[in-house]
């Protein structure tokens, strides 16, 4: 019973953290950074191989990025970088999930819900 609770409680969380930033998302790279992984994802579509992003590369964020701009490709998506802003969107109310379960099992249960929301 408390196990349900916990669940269903951290996933309204997540659903108003979704929808609170995709309400706020950027129609167009919001920074530099932003803009050179969206080109660089586009030329990994185009060229099938993994361009690295900066001089770590950071080939995770790479590959996400170039899956996002892949997926909003399926689907009729304006702007490649609405598709990159989404996948920030999405990750960012994914984090509330580990948060929650974080602070609830160091703190008490009130105190994970204001940490997560």
């Amino acid at each position: 019973m408390l196990f349900s609770r916990i669940h269903s409680l951290s996933f309204l969380l997540f659903l108003l953290g979704f929808s609170l930033r995709l309400s706020f998302i950027s129609k167009g790279p919001y920074n530099l950074d932003c803009l050179g992984n969206t080109l660089a994802a586009l030329q990994n579509l185009h060229e099938g191989r993994i361009n690295l992003f900066h001089g770590f590369g950071y080939p995770l964020y790479t590959l996400l990025t170039t899956a996002a701009v892949f997926i909003g490709k399926l689907f009729p998506l304006p702007d490649p970088a609405v598709a990159v802003n989404f996948l920030n969107v999405l990750s960012g109310a994914m984090c509330v999930f580990p948060l929650y379960s974080l602070c609830l099992s160091l703190f008490d249960s009130l105190t994970a819900l204001f940490a997560a929301g």
